[in-house]
């Protein structure tokens, strides 16, 4: 049965919009803290080359062996140690500190919200399926989107307020970006939006790469954890990859609604007006 009034459907479109850029929120939230524990863990990090540095300091000083230290490494600590006079007990401290906030904020992972701490070397497991269950409540919100929008696009027809229903729910959107009058929606700005949907399992890359780096020296400390670290980040993901990319395909659906209603009204207003059709939006 049509609906007499279109603000109905404007509201359950655009709470169906705001749910999809609400979870959007949620998985980039996810991505950046992933990212931000893989940069801080690096070998090559601020926090690890800092500490590196002390202990090679302190060897320096204390006249200890350095003959396996990278020579560029053992460079630069002889040229800081040039550039002022350091105590033993000074490098000493130094190198403590260093190694605590090594552990704190490289070594360690604080997951907000959750309250819990976990070790870097197991953001392949947890992170992974982090990943893999908001891409999932992702793409069931963008399925329910377009769903919404095919739906609420036929009742408006079946009113004679499609123009007027397309233009109120146009400007609420944020992610998607639809034609509106004599506005082209260019590629790139479509597009954009897009590349947040990848991100995720391009982290998880990064993760799955530094756990195959590390994985010879992941069995000395403890095997089954360095195993199920392989082996369940490389799972999830393929897992991500494919829901991301199930998430894509969902938005330029979404995106395809859009330009078919733009067209058709395009068309509706050129027939009215007696003139040549033209495209209003650029795909």
């Amino acid at each position: 049965m049509p609906y007499a009034d279109s603000s109905d459907l404007v509201a359950a479109c655009d709470s169906a919009s705001r749910r999809g850029r609400t979870i959007l929120v949620v998985l980039v939230v996810a991505t950046i803290l992933v990212f931000s524990s893989w940069w801080n863990a690096r070998p090559s990090g601020w926090i690890t080359s800092h500490a590196r540095l002390a202990e090679v300091m302190l060897r320096i000083v204390q006249q200890r062996p350095v003959d396996r230290v990278p020579t560029k490494l053992l460079e630069r600590a002889k040229k800081w140690l040039e550039e002022r006079e350091w105590t033993e007990e000074e490098l000493k401290t130094l190198r403590r500190n260093y190694e605590r906030i090594w552990i704190e904020q490289a070594v360690s992972v604080n997951i907000p919200f959750l309250g819990v701490t976990v070790h870097h070397n197991d953001l392949g497991i947890l992170g992974g399926f982090g990943f893999v269950v908001i891409l999932c409540w992702f793409w069931l919100a963008l399925r329910r989107e377009h769903t919404n929008l095919r739906f609420a696009f036929a009742q408006a027809r079946k009113t004679g307020c499609l123009a007027s229903f397309y233009n109120t729910l146009a400007m609420r959107q944020v992610l998607t970006v639809p034609a509106m009058g004599p506005f082209e929606r260019h590629p790139f700005w479509s597009k954009l939006p897009k590349v947040l949907f990848v991100l995720p399992p391009l982290v998880q890359l990064l993760i799955v790469r530094a756990n195959l780096l590390t994985y010879e020296t992941g069995m000395l400390f403890s095997p089954s954890s360095a195993i199920a670290a392989l082996v369940a980040g490389s799972g999830t993901l393929v897992l991500s990859g494919v829901l991301s990319g199930l998430c894509v395909v969902v938005s330029w659906k979404i995106d395809g609604v859009w330009d078919e209603v733009a067209k058709e009204l395009e068309k509706e207003k050129s027939r009215q007006l007696g003139k040549p059709e033209t495209n209003s939006s650029t795909v």
